[in-house]
């Protein structure tokens, strides 16, 4: 586990606190008796905090004679404070971060393919066979992990009338038994904060966006041209099966794409090849 301690966070020592509609809330400054024209004063202090445990498993070696195997596995949680409205509570929102990835594996192969002389299949070809179709290495790089989480929040200026946007309510989970790109959680689950001078009830980073499934391949071979000279063909493969890996939703109450997703958060299928 990663304990951050004495992290730097902002503090606004001059927020004023929520007033009524019709209040200019500049005049319930702290320090507006003193200062009557100063407006926001941040200040950095070192007492934020952050904390992430994981469970990693780590696995290596060579299987049989031609391939080897390096996976991992981390399976984490991390959290933090300092998402804080409120400038005398820090832990007002503490919860969960953007980087509050429940699994990723990663994993790399690299294998000689059983074609050619000496292999498992085309043992005895001839000389032309065997340079065509002998020799090839492939390699790859196998990702995944589950959703990042994302926050949903408001354009809501008015129910705090301190300058402050407002988080919105929260009255359910948001997640969908079967999510889609054009309705990603239960936007009825969201709403813009009504109650005059209090604080919306949804905390931070609520939902997970779409994880992510890559592998990125590698096909090459050396040619032996003289006894001197030799020339690597390589080609590259990223995203080989181009599987979709969608990014975050519109996740701001009232926008008219709420819920939908519009992007990616990886490249399409991108090949690649090189002479050396």
């Amino acid at each position: 586990n990663v304990r951050g301690l004495n992290n730097n966070h902002s503090t606004n020592i001059n927020q004023a606190p929520p007033v009524a509609q019709g209040t200019d809330y500049s005049t319930q400054r702290p320090l507006y008796s003193q200062y009557p024209q100063l407006g926001d004063l941040p200040i950095s202090q070192s007492i934020a905090g952050s904390w992430y445990d994981a469970l990693t498993v780590r696995f290596a070696a060579n299987v049989g004679q031609s391939t080897y195997v390096n996976a991992s596995y981390a399976h984490g949680r991390n959290f933090a404070n300092g998402n804080n409205l409120d400038q005398t509570n820090i832990n007002q929102y503490y919860g969960p971060t953007q980087q509050d990835i429940a699994h990723i594996f990663n994993a790399q192969f690299r294998t000689e393919l059983p074609f050619g002389r000496g292999k498992r299949y085309l043992g005895t070809a001839n000389r032309f066979v065997d340079t065509i179709l002998g020799g090839w290495e492939y390699s790859a790089l196998l990702h995944i992990r589950s959703g990042t989480r994302f926050d949903v929040t408001a354009n809501d200026t008015t129910s705090l009338n301190n300058g402050q946007t407002n988080r919105p309510d929260r009255h359910g989970s948001g997640k969908l038994s079967h999510p889609t790109i054009a309705q990603w959680f239960d936007t009825s689950a969201f709403s813009v904060h009504t109650t005059p001078m209090t604080y919306g009830t949804s905390g931070i980073n609520p939902l997970y966006a779409d994880g992510q499934q890559q592998l990125d391949s590698s096909l090459s071979k050396t040619f032996h041209v003289t006894e001197r000279y030799q020339l690597e063909f390589r080609t590259d493969a990223f995203n080989t099966f181009n599987h979709p890996n969608f990014a975050a939703p519109d996740s701001t109450v009232g926008d008219s794409a709420e819920g939908q997703v519009t992007a990616t958060s990886t490249d399409n299928r991108r090949l690649q090849f090189a002479l050396r």
